[in-house]
Parts: structure tokens; C-alpha cells; sequence
């Protein structure tokens, strides 16, 4: 797996509070998210057989 590139936002006392990724990474990050959740619903669809009468 490729890391990430990343920059971070900190405070004053220098800890991190935010994460700043390029947008062609936070597309195919939030892709991945979405593809994960659908094959999940279509798992647990799959196992519901009220919807198939």
C-alpha cells in the first residue's frame, strides 16, 4: 500500500489537529469509503429474505 502524502495543522503548542491531503487522494480515499459501505449493504441485503418474498 502507497503511503498516504500528507500535511498536518497544528496548534499553537505545535500538536496536530488536522490532517490536509490533495484532492486526487481525498477522491480516491472517499471512493474507497462509499464501495466498502455499498458492498456491505449489498452483503446484508443479500441475507434479509423478506426481500425476496
Amino acid at each position: 500500500m502507497n503511503a498516504i502524502p500528507r500535511k498536518y495543522i497544528t496548534d499553537a503548542r505545535n500538536r496536530k489537529q488536522a490532517v490536509i491531503v490533495d484532492l486526487e487522494t481525498f477522491n480516491r480515499m472517499e471512493s474507497i469509503i462509499e464501495d466498502n459501505g455499498l458492498a456491505k449493504f449489498m452483503e446484508e441485503a443479500e441475507e434479509d429474505e423478506s426481500l425476496y418474498g
